[in-house]
Formats: C-alpha cells, structure tokens, sequence
C-alpha cells in the first residue's frame, strides 16, 4: 500500500469534484458516458450472481451512475457522497443520496450490498469506514470495493508519465490486491476475493486478465473488484460463489 498526504487539502472536502468533473455535464457525458455506463452495468450483474436483490447503498456515489444502473436490476439503492453538486444531480434523477460522511450522514438500516467505487483512495483512515460497512451489511450480505490496482500502475506509469492512469490529486491511498484483502480481514471480513475489473468493450484482454488470475496469478488489470463478506452465510448469498483467502492470495 502506498500513502501520500493529500494534495489539495483545501479541497479533500468533496469540492475538488463541484470544481472539475460535475461542472460541466456534458463534458461528462463525452468523457465518461458509454464506458462508464458499460462499466457499471458489468459490476451489477456480477454482484446480481452473487447475492439476491435488495438493499444497495453506494458509499462515494457521486452523482448516482452506479445506483441508476442498480436500481435497473431491481435493487433498491440509496447513496452517500461528500459532493454538494454531485448530490444535487443524483436528486434531480430522483435518487435516494445524502450529502456527507459515512456512516453518520449515510440512510439508516442494513445493506445487503454495500460500495465502494473508486473512493477507497480517498479516505485517510479506511479502517473505520470498512469495519462500519460490516456492521451496516445484512447476514450473508457483500462489500462491493473497485480500486485502481497499484500493482499494474506502479509499473505503467515508468512507461507513461502522463500522470493520468494512478495518481488523481486526491488519492491518499493505493491498494494492490494483497494490501487491500489484507485490509478487509483486518476490519472483521472473511471471505474476500479479489479479481480484475472489467474494461469496457475490450472483451480478449478481459479475457486474458481472467486466464492469468485463474492459474494463481494475482490480478493485473488496471483496476480491481473486491467483493467481501462477513462470517455469517446465511441469507442473501448464493453459496458456493466464494473462493476462499488462500485460493485469491496465491
């Protein structure tokens, strides 16, 4: 894991988003549309094979692509994001997304999926907020965690000094697929499995980051899905959908 002080501390409070991305929505839409789009839609139907439909929080949930794309699958969704104007454009889709922190300003209630998208890096201590997110899960509910994955980055980036693939400004943390499985058993998860995330409309590199993971090497995609769950298997969980710590850690 790597740790960096934040490079914009003024702005860690949501509003470096309110001063970038969420100004100009059709820049947005250009920007991130299909992909993200895309992107979403894969992460939900590989939680749907994984747990029943029910309650989805999104922690970080910006302005509402991922619970748009959930509450399509039949979920019923809410969200949390620091961002005053990414909340105020989840509100005008008619989300259900509070201004704030979590878990003090997050909705009441239990979560048979709780995310993770892209936020994990900006938290400077993610020890409270993943503990928490296991105690605000349903039995044999998941965490759903995406991450840039430092262990492609740390090595693309001596190729490309772009600065655009790991290092946002407001990254505190990077996680590679060991450090961040090691993470979640710290703060009370058992099962964990992590994988490469999927890259929209790149099926034969999909392909070839699944192969690779599948004979024990540890995932080298550009980013990572983790999905983790407490001890309890009892409801909500397909069984048998769950490798365990020693199978995804080779």
């Amino acid at each position: 894991m790597v740790y960096r002080p934040a490079a914009q501390p003024a702005l860690a409070e949501g509003q470096f988003w309110d001063r970038h991305d969420y100004t100009d929505q059709a820049w947005m839409a250009r920007r991130y549309g299909p992909r993200r789009r895309s992107a979403h839609q894969a992460l939900v139907d590989r939680v749907g094979k994984l747990v029943s439909p029910g309650q989805w929080l999104d922690i970080g949930c910006g302005p509402g692509d991922l619970l748009r794309e959930a509450a399509g699958a039949g979920w019923r969704t809410a969200g949390v994001d620091l961002s005053p104007r990414a909340v105020a454009l989840a509100q005008e889709v008619g989300l259900d997304v509070a201004c704030g922190h979590f878990p003090e300003d997050a909705p009441d209630g239990v979560f048979d999926v709780i995310s993770i998208v892209y936020t994990l890096e900006y938290f400077e201590d993610p020890k409270p907020v993943l503990a928490e997110g296991g105690k605000r899960l349903r039995p044999g509910g998941a965490l759903v965690l995406q991450l840039k994955n430092f262990s492609f980055w740390r090595w693309a980036e001596r190729f490309s000094r772009t600065h655009r693939g790991i290092w946002c400004p407001q990254d505190i943390r990077s996680y590679s697929a060991r450090t961040v499985t090691t993470l979640l058993h710290m703060t009370g998860f058992e099962s964990v499995r992590a994988m490469p995330a999927e890259l929209p409309d790149r099926p034969l590199t999909n392909a070839g980051f699944a192969a690779l993971a599948a004979l024990g090497a540890p995932p080298l995609s550009p980013s990572i899905t983790v999905i983790a769950r407490t001890g309890n298997r009892a409801s909500g969980v397909r069984q048998g959908t769950f490798p365990s710590h020693k199978e995804t850690t080779r």
